[in-house]
């Protein structure tokens, strides 16, 4: 994820929901005011654009590398509310 401003980061993931072939249903200013009912609804989009997603390999963790950390901690705090 790049670093910078928050519309930044929200239009790069709109640029990577469009690189999987979605059109998104938000905009970046959307996703940054935080509106839930609609960053919901993309999460929806991308999940029912792939069903079945695949376990990522051992190679596929390791480019990720401190981003799947992240995600993996964050993946857990969410579990325990």
């Amino acid at each position: 994820m790049p670093a910078g401003s928050p519309e930044t980061r929200a239009a790069a993931v709109l640029s990577n929901v469009t690189a999987m072939g979605i059109r998104p249903i938000v905009k970046a200013k959307d996703i940054v005011s935080g509106n839930a009912k609609l960053n919901l609804g993309l999460v929806a989009q991308v999940f029912n654009a792939n069903p079945g997603l695949a376990v990522a390999t051992v190679e596929e963790i390791e480019v990720l590398g401190d981003d799947f950390a992240a995600l993996e901690v964050s993946a857990r705090s969410y579990q325990r509310l």
